[in-house]
């Protein structure tokens, strides 16, 4: 089999992985759980959460309110032995996960699938409820929704305080999110955060030792000039993204020519302190969407004449990239130097696309302002497509 066959078979292939039932699910996944211990500035245990591996190397994820306020922290896993929390390596508290790293390495680490579960999947739940070390729970997915711009998965397998950070689990083993927090006035009213989520935080930042350096911002510190960084997402599009500060929602309006090859459209931007960020979006008919590579070159040449119509400057020599998006199916992007009324200026545009869905992001900042690059990757980075 050719490359290009096995990377087309392996969607289908981790789809035909069969279900498993409770039992099979907690022997495979309660390996990679740990029950996380959190200690004050005498070590003694004031509280406990839960977390799970995702990397064979010691990395893991818990909800980030679980380390709030904490001087220490420890795990310990369903074969009693315990380990050191070495330090927070990201953490985004608006979504309230963290990612941390232990004094131990070797163990298996679960499965994260990015896909947001369906309405009805079932789901499984490995944790600490009340300090019971690693308990199961099954439930259902009961809605996908979204909170203050957090997409969020309601389920009711049930979890009590304890719970925070376990994964929540779907017939596969595989963690499809963060287990957050419940509504007390209600019945199995419980709430995770998708694990698409997750990957937007940045594994390779270097160790925080706890306790957490304030909790109005992600503990990887990028300055963010225009204010707390925060995560959004593009509608109903699918894409998820960070920006220090919040988006306005444009149009949705297709026009006739474009109502015969597209079936939707959206539009956003935002502006702040010089930083400016548009995005748009296109849910094309099946057969339709053109290459990310064809729509760059329309986009540089075309752009190019429209700016120079306009009287902008624009530098020699625009670059066309292969980029990376997670989450997409591909990706380029364009640079250009511009100059608009004696002010030079960076601009980047994106475009990706899956499947039929393609998105442009376009992100400029003054050529002379030295956070510009960092703000920049930030959201480059961030830029998740589920």
């Amino acid at each position: 089999m050719n490359r290009a066959s096995f990377v087309l078979l392996f969607p289908l292939m981790t789809a035909w992985v069969s279900a498993q039932n409770a039992e099979q699910i907690y022997k495979s996944a309660s390996k990679s759980v740990m029950t996380l211990y959190v200690h004050d500035s005498k070590g003694r245990v004031i509280g406990n959460g839960t977390a799970f591996l995702v990397d064979a190397n010691g990395i893991a994820v818990t909800a980030y309110h679980v380390l709030e306020g904490a001087q220490a922290a420890t795990v310990k896993f369903a074969d009693g032995k315990s380990y050191r929390v070495l330090g927070v390596i990201d953490a985004n508290p608006g979504q309230d996960i963290a990612v941390i790293r232990i004094d131990h390495k070797g163990r298996p680490a679960l499965r994260v699938n990015r896909q947001v579960p369906e309405i009805g999947a079932q789901t499984f739940v490995i944790g600490a409820p009340k300090g019971l070390e690693f308990s199961i729970s099954q439930g259902i997915v009961n809605q996908v929704r979204r909170q203050e711009g957090l997409q969020v998965i309601q389920f009711s397998a049930p979890v009590s305080p304890g719970n925070s950070g376990s994964p929540l689990l779907n017939q596969r083993g595989e963690a499809v999110g963060v287990v957050s927090y419940q509504l007390n006035d209600g019945q199995n009213l419980n709430f995770a955060v998708p694990s698409h989520y997750v990957w937007a935080l940045d594994f390779r930042a270097p160790i925080q030792k706890l306790p957490l350096k304030g909790t109005s911002a992600p503990v990887a510190s990028t300055p963010a000039t225009q204010g707390p960084w925060k995560r959004y997402s593009f509608q109903d599009t699918g894409l998820d993204f960070s920006l220090p500060m919040a988006p306005e929602w444009g149009s949705s309006k297709l026009e006739p020519d474009i109502a015969q090859i597209a079936k939707r459209f959206r539009s956003a931007s935002a502006e702040a302190d010089g930083l400016f960020v548009s995005f748009t979006f296109f849910d094309f008919k099946p057969g339709q969407c053109p290459k990310t590579r064809l729509v760059a070159d329309e986009v540089l040449n075309e752009r190019t004449r429209a700016l120079e119509s306009e009287g902008v400057k624009v530098g020699k020599g625009p670059s066309l990239v292969t980029a990376q998006v997670r989450g997409a199916d591909e990706a380029h992007a364009i640079v250009n130097d511009l100059e608009v009324e004696g002010v030079p200026l960076v601009e980047t545009t994106v475009i990706f696309r899956k499947g039929n869905r393609l998105w442009m992001v376009l992100i400029s900042f003054a050529a002379s302002d030295e956070s510009g690059p960092k703000q920049l990757k930030r959201i480059l980075d961030s830029l998740t497509v589920g």
